[in-house]
């Protein structure tokens, strides 16, 4: 809606303002007088995700010579970034890569197929709607680490990340199988008080998967020793 009423705005002479959304360069008040981009815009969001992946690797001189791919929904929205992404790149000496995903976004297989290729040490993520837990899945298939993948603020809901459990633990080296047979014995069992409660107890079982993977553990299994539930073929 903000890229299509943007000239209307400007003949009108009405004041629009943008939360994190429409035209970066509308933030050029010379060139857009009467829209004005509120909190943050593609290009500051995409700054400071830039700078972020530099202080974790220790600086902002560490990101010469890694490769880093933008992956981005194939719409305007998703393309914001680009033109500032190949900036930075150009500024601290990273080699960038630019893969697009057409829309909806969920036929991504040659995009990770194209990232596996590139073997990159991060990837940003402009991502929407489908396309988020579709890169999840594709991510944890192909064995990208989920803790070098940076979405923005569309890419990033519970929503988004909690279809996606299993393909986490299967991009670890791990199998999940149904967690309440595991805890219970059951299945359909309310264990949980709501989302928050839910959200914390995931939580800790990706910490825990996360750990078993590093330490080369093949086989986990959740609940009491009275309970669980081992399934056939797996050893304790």
């Amino acid at each position: 809606i903000a890229y299509g009423i943007l000239d209307r705005v400007a003949a009108d002479k009405i004041p629009m303002t943008t939360l994190g959304y429409g035209r970066s360069d509308a933030a050029n008040g010379k060139v857009f007088p009467y829209v004005f981009p509120l909190v943050t815009h593609y290009w500051s969001l995409n700054t400071d995700i830039v700078r972020f992946i530099g202080q974790r690797e220790g600086g902002m001189e560490k990101l010469k010579g890694k490769k880093i791919v933008h992956l981005h929904h194939g719409s305007a929205y998703g393309k914001e970034p680009n033109a500032i992404f190949l900036k930075q790149a150009e500024k601290y000496g990273f080699e960038a890569k630019i893969i697009e995903v057409p829309a909806p976004g969920s036929e991504q297989q040659a995009q990770w197929l194209e990232i596996r290729q590139f073997k990159p040490d991060w990837v940003i993520v402009t991502g929407w709607g489908v396309m988020n837990p579709a890169m999840l899945k594709n991510a944890a298939r192909v064995g990208f680490p989920m803790d070098h993948i940076i979405g923005n603020f569309w890419t990033g809901s519970e929503e988004d990340v909690e279809p996606v459990g299993a393909g986490v633990a299967v991009g670890a080296g791990l199998s999940l199988v149904s967690m309440q047979s595991l805890l219970f014995g059951v299945t359909g069992a309310a264990l949980f008080e709501g989302p928050e409660a839910r959200a914390a107890f995931e939580a800790g079982m990706f910490r825990a998967i996360a750990l078993a993977g590093r330490f080369g553990i093949p086989n986990l299994v959740f609940g009491s020793p009275l309970q669980r539930r081992v399934p056939d073929g797996l050893a304790m």
